[in-house]
């Protein structure tokens, strides 16, 4: 049995899914303060797989395009409004921690009620760590407040 990701050419086998897995907490939580533009989470995760996430560079171009990411949904249902990412800080072994900052543009949520935010790790073009049984952490943001 394989997995078939975004990239046709890109095929995992499933004995090999928990090569791709994090662990993602919050160290802050979000400043939902209808007087700030931003609404910011400083998150810590772990690589509690067993590759390596390799930082992108020219050396490495983005083969294993590994990066921290953020789907930003409707509360209830629906497909993804916009996504961030960021990019790690340095070359990720396994049982290694990393720090990383999102920052969300009020503007580019909806006007009014809660919104899901989905934080994950993902390899560009190819999947999300989620797809392999890796727990994202999902936050939900209630934005009755925002002016």
């Amino acid at each position: 049995l394989e997995y078939l990701s975004l990239d046709k050419n890109f095929v995992i086998e499933r004995n090999k899914r928990s090569a791709y897995s994090a662990k993602i907490r919050i160290l802050e939580n979000y400043i939902n303060n209808p007087d700030s533009e931003n609404i910011r989470f400083l998150l810590e995760i772990e690589n509690t797989g067993e590759e390596p996430w390799i930082k992108i560079s020219e050396e490495t171009g983005n083969k294993d395009w590994i990066r921290a990411g953020c789907r930003v949904y409707p509360a209830k249902s629906g497909g993804s409004l916009f996504e961030l990412r960021q990019e790690l800080p340095r070359d990720i072994r396994k049982g290694e921690k990393f720090n990383t900052e999102f920052i969300i543009d009020r503007k580019k949520l909806p006007v009014r009620g809660l919104c899901r935010l989905k934080f994950d790790m993902v390899s560009e073009g190819k999947f999300w760590f989620e797809d392999f049984k890796s727990k994202p952490f999902i936050e939900y943001v209630d934005l009755k407040t925002t002016r």
